[in-house]
């Protein structure tokens, strides 16, 4: 089952005690420092997660959240800070749900207890993923494994929807320029393994893209 389904069906379990929050582009959800007092689940929506690095002035980012995706669950243990920024891309909506009310859900019913261990499983691999996408030598590699992660975290689906992400965030997120990345993605372009568009890019084909990752390292 996909991390989409599961969360959909912790949400049905949760029911009246989630509250609903929608957001514009460029809308923050929470910003690194704020207090961590909510869980929340990715109902629709593409967003970006940034942190300071050390030493630096700006947020970069360093991770994405699509449908189905949780956003503040390094707080459910107890009292804490947020310790990164997330701010969404596309219009989102978030289903909110208060960290006491869900601990107590957690510990109380089992099927909730249940969904949200499964859950985090299935989450744990997307950000093994991102690491992953972040590996190897070559940046060719690197940016096509955020593309493939793009499109699979922000269309869970497989509808082709168009992901809302700017060549400069791509960029930092393989490591990058944003002249070699756009380069380097009109060369996809070219190969038909995506479609540019403004402000955003579209991978009509995933296996293609996989494909394509594989016969140059062999580790996709």
């Amino acid at each position: 089952m996909h991390h989409f389904e599961v969360a959909m069906s912790l949400c049905d379990e949760l029911g009246d005690r989630l509250l609903t929050r929608d957001l514009r582009p460029g809308d923050f959800v929470h910003l690194e420092g704020d207090d961590a007092g909510t869980v929340s689940v990715v109902a629709s929506g593409q967003l970006v997660v940034e942190a300071y690095p050390c030493g630096g002035d700006l947020p970069v980012p360093i991770g994405i959240l699509g449908p189905g995706c949780l956003v503040g669950e390094d707080g459910l243990g107890g009292p804490a800070r947020r310790c990164s920024t997330v701010r969404t891309l596309t219009r989102s909506r978030l289903l909110v749900a208060f960290r006491d009310e869900l601990s107590d859900a957690i510990s109380r019913r089992p099927e909730v207890r249940r969904h949200f261990a499964t859950l985090l499983a299935s989450l744990q691999q997307v950000r093994v993923r991102e690491q992953l996408a972040s590996c190897g030598p070559r940046v060719d590699v690197r940016l096509a494994r955020w593309m493939l992660h793009c499109a699979e975290v922000f269309d869970p689906v497989g509808s082709g929807r168009p992901i809302s992400l700017r060549q400069e965030t791509l960029a930092q997120l393989a490591g990058t320029r944003r002249p070699t990345a756009n380069r380097m993605m009109r060369d996809f372009e070219a190969a038909g393994l995506l479609r540019l568009m403004r402000g955003g890019f579209v991978v009509p084909d995933s296996t293609s893209l996989l494909g394509w990752i594989a016969d140059r390292c062999g580790d996709a």
